[in-house]
């Protein structure tokens, strides 16, 4: 199939575009800017220009609509994060439909569970709540009824993909790479609070495979979201354990609120979605570490007590919020 990756140069798009090449398919990646590890499947193209969209699509079986705006952007500039997020989900359906495009597969998110009692545990099928989620999951609800609303109007088939707390290299806000990035170069894991934050965190290469299981599926949704909950400190402890790495808990610091559970049971069921456990991940990770991702060399960068014991702190990690 030709397919057509809008934000295909982005953490997960880039993940994607490769599974799908390596599947067989015909790849286009669609973004304001192109990756370097892309080279001769990447086009300039704004989603905010609908014309750009339509000439890209031309001749595509399915379009997967990636491009939107992340968590810490919709956190601190929502006016612009709301106008790429539905603006641009509108200009894709247009283009679809014009263009012929028959399918459109749109990457949603697991904040749509956002404000759900945390004891609790939800499916695809689970009352949402726009009213006490954040802009992020309010506007994944949006875009996910904008797709149901063509479907309905138009005929166009679609699958709509809820994705978990994705983490990998890249230049996604994860917090894995956050902490692995700062093990790595001899920093130390801040965790916020008490640790006890609850995540189920979701190996980007497991997301891109899932999507590729879906391209079979219409007028569907799916939660990619790996079925193993980890708290913060439970995975920096895991660091610590497996990598040498050195942790403190910042005690003064907000935890986020825990979400729900959330089951990923009709993607391994319908799908035959399959998830890499957490050690082989990290295992994996630290193997294809960056090549800037390293210890710093013996007193470098030490401060008063140079010495002494003293480790260079890590960047705080939004991704506790």
């Amino acid at each position: 199939m030709r397919i057509v990756v809008t934000g295909g140069s982005g953490f997960i798009g880039q993940a994607l575009v490769v599974e799908l090449e390596r599947a067989g398919h015909e790849v286009l990646a669609a973004d304001v800017r192109t990756a370097d590890g892309l080279a001769g499947l990447s086009k300039c193209v704004d989603v905010l220009d609908v014309e750009q969209l339509k000439l890209a699509f031309g001749g595509a079986d399915v379009v997967c609509h990636l491009a939107g705006p992340v968590l810490e952007t919709a956190r601190s500039d929502p006016f612009w994060s709301a106008r790429l997020q539905l603006s641009g989900t509108l200009n894709v359906l247009d283009a679809c439909r014009t263009a012929g495009v028959p399918k459109l597969m749109l990457a949603s998110s697991f904040y749509v569970y956002d404000g759900l009692p945390a004891e609790g545990i939800v499916n695809e099928s689970s009352r949402l709540d726009p009213s006490r989620m954040e802009l992020f999951g309010s506007l994944k609800v949006a875009a996910e009824q904008l797709v149901l609303g063509y479907a309905r109007k138009f005929g166009l088939k679609f699958v709509i993909m809820r994705f978990g707390s994705a983490y990998g290299w890249g230049e996604g806000s994860n917090l894995v790479q956050a902490f692995l990035k700062a093990g790595l170069e001899g920093r130390v894991l801040d965790v916020w609070g008490r640790g006890l934050r609850s995540n189920q965190y979701t190996y980007v290469d497991d997301i891109a495979a899932g999507c590729v299981a879906a391209l079979d599926v219409d007028n569907d949704t799916f939660n990619l979201v790996s079925p193993d909950e980890m708290a913060t400190g439970e995975l920096a402890s895991l660091l610590c354990r497996r990598f040498g790495f050195d942790m403190r808990l910042l005690v003064d610091k907000r935890e986020g609120a825990d979400f729900p559970y959330m089951s990923s049971r009709k993607a391994v069921r319908q799908l035959g979605w399959l998830t890499t456990p957490v050690e082989q991940a990290l295992e994996r990770l630290v193997d294809q570490r960056p090549p800037s991702t390293r210890r710093a060399p013996e007193g470098a960068g030490r401060g008063p007590g140079a010495g002494d014991g003293y480790v260079p702190e890590a960047p705080s990690a939004a991704t506790q919020r």
